[in-house]
C-alpha cells in the first residue's frame, strides 16, 4: 500500500470478502453480500468478492485483492474484468492474514490487462520481512509481444462447464495453435471472454509460468480483445532495455517451435516480426535451419528476441556447431542472430526459395 501511495494512488477505502478469505462464492462475510453488478440473483465471486465489484462497477480503476486458489480470478469473471494473479513472492505479502500462506499471493482486479501490469509494476518488490518473497529476475515485467506461432495448452473443461462457458472457453482457445494439459498452479490472468445467453459474463484464464508476467500479459490481452469491443488501444511491447539484446531467431528457437523453452527459461521476450535483407540462403539441417550470406540473396523471415545481455552466453552454450551467433543484416538495421558456418552447408537441403523455416515445416507436414 504504501508504494502506491508513493506513487500517487488515492486510497478510497477497505472492500468486503469472504471471512477469512475462504471461498469462492463470495457470500461467507458478516457484512453482507456484495452484489453481483449484472445480475444480484448470482453471487459476485469470491474470495475478493468486494474488490472485483468495485472494479466491475466503476468505482475505481484498480483494486488489490488475495488469490490462492482463484479468489481473484473467479470474481473477475463474473465481473466482466481483469484478474491478475502475480508470482508467489513477487508482491509483498507483509501483514496479509492468510488463508494457505505458502501459495497466497496480493492479486490486482482492473479493467485491463496493461493497467494491470501497470500496477504490478508499482507494488513488485522484495521485502525481507516476508519469508515467501523471492527476489525477481530482471525485466520480468516488460511487455512481450505476441507471435504468430504461438501454441498454448488447453485443459478439456466442457464437462465441467455449462454449454456458454465452455463455448466461451473454446472462443479463446480457437485463437491460438493448442494441446491438452493438466492445470497447475501457476501466474495467472484472467480476462473476459463476452457474455453467455443468459447475459453473464464469462471469463477465461490464461495461465503462465513464473515471472513471466510481461509474456503473459500479450497473450492475455490478446483473447481479452478478441472477445470484447471497446477497449483502448493496447499498450506496445517494452523497447529493448539497455540490459537485453536483440537476438534474430529463423529457426526452432522461434515461439511455439521445439527450443523456444531455451530462450524463454533465460528470460528471453518476443518483440517482432522481420526479414533479413535480400542477402541470405536458408538451408535445412535435419530438425533446424542453417543461414549464411549467398549470391544471389533473399529475404529470410524470422522473430526478433529480447534475451538478457548476461543470458547470451548461456543460450549460445546450447547451440551445436556448425551454427552459432552473428551479425545479420535484417531490413531496419543490424541484429545478433544465428548463421551458420557457409562451409557446412554444402550438399544440404537449399530451402531459400520459402522464405522461412516456418514454411519449410508447413511443406515437409504436407509430404509426409
Amino acid at each position: 500500500m504504501q508504494r502506491l501511495r508513493d506513487a500517487g494512488a488515492l486510497i478510497v477505502g477497505k472492500t468486503n470478502l469472504d471471512e477469512f478469505a475462504t471461498g469462492l462464492v463470495g457470500v461467507r462475510s458478516p457484512y453482507g453480500v456484495p452484489r453481483n453488478v449484472f445480475n444480484a440473483a448470482y453471487v459476485p465471486g469470491g474470495s475478493s468478492s468486494g474488490s472485483a465489484i468495485a472494479v466491475a462497477a466503476g468505482i475505481v480503476d484498480f483494486v488489490l485483492g488475495i488469490d490462492t486458489a482463484g479468489s481473484d480470478r473467479v470474481p473477475a469473471a463474473f465481473g466482466k474484468i481483469v484478474g491478475l494473479k502475480p508470482t508467489i513472492g513477487s508482491v509483498p505479502a507483509t501483514g496479509m492474514v492468510p488463508a494457505c500462506r505458502s501459495i497466497d499471493t496480493i492479486s490486482i482486479f482492473t479493467r485491463t490487462v496493461d493497467a494491470a501490469l501497470a500496477v504490478q509494476r508499482v507494488i513488485t518488490g522484495y521485502d525481507a520481512a516476508d519469508p515467501y518473497a523471492r527476489l525477481p529476475p530482471a525485466g520480468f515485467l516488460r511487455r512481450g509481444g505476441l507471435s504468430g506461432g504461438l501454441r498454448i495448452a488447453v485443459a478439456d473443461v466442457a464437462a465441467l462447464c455449462t454449454d456458454d462457458v465452455a463455448q466461451g472457453y473454446r472462443r479463446a482457445a480457437d485463437l491460438f495453435e493448442t494441446a491438452t494439459v493438466d492445470i497447475a498452479p501457476l501466474l495467472a490472468i484472467a480476462v473476459p471472454a463476452g457474455f453467455g445467453a443468459d447475459g453473464l459474463p464469462v471469463g477465461v484464464t490464461a495461465l503462465g509460468p513464473a515471472w513471466a508476467e510481461g509474456r503473459l500479459a500479450a497473450l492475455a490481452d490478446h483473447i481479452h480483445r478478441a472477445c470484447v469491443a471497446g477497449l483502448p488501444s493496447p499498450a506496445a511491447p517494452d523497447a529493448l532495455a539497455a540490459d537485453e539484446t536483440g537476438l534474430f531467431c529463423i529457426g526452432a528457437h522461434m515461439a511455439g517451435l521445439p527450443l523456444d523453452g531455451q530462450v524463454t527459461a533465460l528470460g528471453g521476450r518476443f518483440l517482432r516480426s522481420a526479414c533479413t535483407a535480400p542477402e541470405y540462403r536458408l538451408h535445412a539441417l535435419g530438425p533446424r535451419p542453417g543461414m549464411a550470406r549467398g549470391t544471389p540473396g533473399a529475404a529470410i523471415a524470422g522473430e526478433v528476441w529480447a534475451l538478457p545481455t548476461a543470458a547470451i552466453g548461456a543460450l549460445l552454450a546450447q547451440v551445436p556447431p556448425p551454427l552459432g551467433f552473428g551479425t545479420v543484416a535484417l531490413e531496419d538495421g543490424p541484429c545478433l542472430g544465428f548463421l551458420a558456418e557457409a562451409q557446412a552447408l554444402g550438399g544440404t537441403r537449399d530451402i531459400t526459395d520459402l522464405g522461412s523455416w516456418r514454411a519449410w515445416l508447413a511443406v515437409k507436414d504436407t509430404s509426409t
